[in-house]
């Protein structure tokens, strides 16, 4: 097969006269061979861009570096990998209607949310592990002296609700580290524990503060 290569200069080695036929005459494009005959190309001027279709068709098609971008906005599309050697365009749906398109919501373990058809509402289920599944629950004092830290009482529980309802501001923190937090009066704040309220540790900046605390196990 023939090897060809255009040769598109601005200006030939030896241009003719500029005329009004410079044109037609620097239409045609010399093209480099190696069929040992001269040969030239008519360079053309497409004007009906509308009506050109081009089908390819072969065993295989390479393609550079293509990319499909949003006219508007310059975002380009995404391309993901879906197994067995093949990637595939992201698609996002919107515009989703109940009717005609499939929508479910649920968790990471595959359990659906169910829906209430009379009400055409989401089923709600409450669950509080400090009420409807506690075990058992008691009333402790929080002695917060001033100063320093003090543990809670040794009380076997996994949830640690503190009410300040002491005249000053104490300072509450998890026992053995540095870091602590206000809790103003009349606020509350619910810790979990791992197995005892004695994780935790209170102190007063000013006089020594006797808070209430509930401890609870569920």
């Amino acid at each position: 097969m023939a090897t060809l290569t255009p040769i598109i200069t601005g200006t030939p080695g030896y241009p003719p006269s500029y005329n009004v036929g410079m044109a037609e005459t620097f239409s045609w494009i010399p093209v480099e061979n190696d069929a040992n005959r001269p040969l030239f190309a008519r360079a053309g001027y497409i004007t009906n861009l509308s009506d050109l279709t081009i089908t390819l068709s072969a065993a295989g098609v390479t393609i550079g570096a293509i990319e499909l971008k949003d006219g508007n906005s310059s975002r380009v599309a995404d391309v993901e990998a879906i197994g067995g050697g093949y990637n595939a365009l992201r698609v996002l749906t919107q515009d989703l209607e109940s009717t005609s398109d499939s929508v479910a919501i649920g968790d990471l373990s595959g359990n659906i949310v169910g829906v209430n058809t009379t009400l055409s509402a989401l089923n709600v289920f409450v669950s509080n592990p400090g009420q409807s599944n506690s075990k058992s629950w008691n009333i402790i004092p929080v002695i917060a002296p001033s100063g320093s830290f003090a543990a809670l009482s040794s009380i076997p529980c996994n949830l640690v609700t503190i009410y300040n309802s002491t005249s000053a501001t104490i300072s509450i923190k998890r026992t053995g580290n540095n870091f602590a937090m206000p809790l103003k009066i009349d606020n509350s704040i619910d810790i979990y524990v791992t197995s005892n309220a004695n994780e935790i540790s209170v102190a007063s900046t000013t006089i020594d503060l006797t808070a209430s605390a509930m401890v609870v196990t569920f």
